[in-house]
Order: structure tokens, then C-alpha cells, then sequence
């Protein structure tokens, strides 16, 4: 099966599961549909941008964004802030050591007090 593929019977089950939760009497639209395939397959198109990227030692500011679950601006504003990990400027690209990030990641975790009582 072809991502591609996949990526089609992934919306298809979750059209279906909608429908389900919602009780809907009816089929969806297909324009509701045709949405929730594009929101999809999109969704499928980052995962596999996001795969291909690992073999790199770098991310990119977007990437980052993603591991970390906030938003692009956000990483950008803790670089000007020197918040977040250390970034390097390459052109117009900001990169990222994804070793550095893992650190910065590791001495937040360690500077978390509320977070270190809860284990």
C-alpha cells in the first residue's frame, strides 16, 4: 500500500468516525469530505517531510517547532530571547544540532521543579 494510499483510508476512517460521534442521519457532504482528505493527506505529506528529515544532525526552526509542539514564532522568539536551544544561521535558515536540542531539552526537564516532584 502507498502512502498515498494510506493516507486515503486514514480520512476514510476518520469521515466514519466523525459521522459516528456525531450521529449524523445522513452522509457527510462530499465538500466536508473532500476537506477532511486534503486536511489529511497534508497531514501524511508533514509526517513523511518530518521521516525524511531525521537522517540530518540539524533542524530546521519548523522542524523544532514540531518536536516541541509550539508554534514556529514561538522557537524564533525564544532564539531572540536566548530562551531556547542555540541556533546557527546558514542564509536565511536558522539549523538547529539536534544533539544541542536534546540537551536544551534535558536541562529544561532538570530545571522543572514541578515536574521532577511528579515522578
Amino acid at each position: 500500500m502507498t502512502d498515498e494510499e494510506r493516507c486515503a483510508v486514514f480520512s476514510d476512517r476518520v469521515i466514519a468516525g466523525l459521522h459516528e460521534r456525531l450521529g449524523l442521519a445522513s452522509n457527510p457532504s462530499l465538500e466536508l469530505v473532500e476537506a477532511l482528505r486534503r486536511i489529511c493527506r497534508s497531514s501524511c505529506g508533514q509526517a513523511r517531510e518530518v521521516e525524511r528529515s531525521t537522517d540530518s544532525p540539524y533542524m530546521t526552526t519548523k522542524e523544532l517547532a514540531a518536536h516541541v509542539r509550539k508554534s514556529p514564532a514561538t522557537v524564533r522568539s525564544w532564539r531572540h530571547r536566548g530562551l531556547g536551544p542555540r541556533g546557527t544561521r546558514i542564509g536565511k535558515a536558522v539549523l538547529y544540532r539536534r544533539d544541542a536540542v536534546a540537551k536544551w531539552l534535558e536541562e529544561r526537564e532538570q530545571a522543572d521543579e514541578i515536574g521532577r516532584r511528579a515522578t
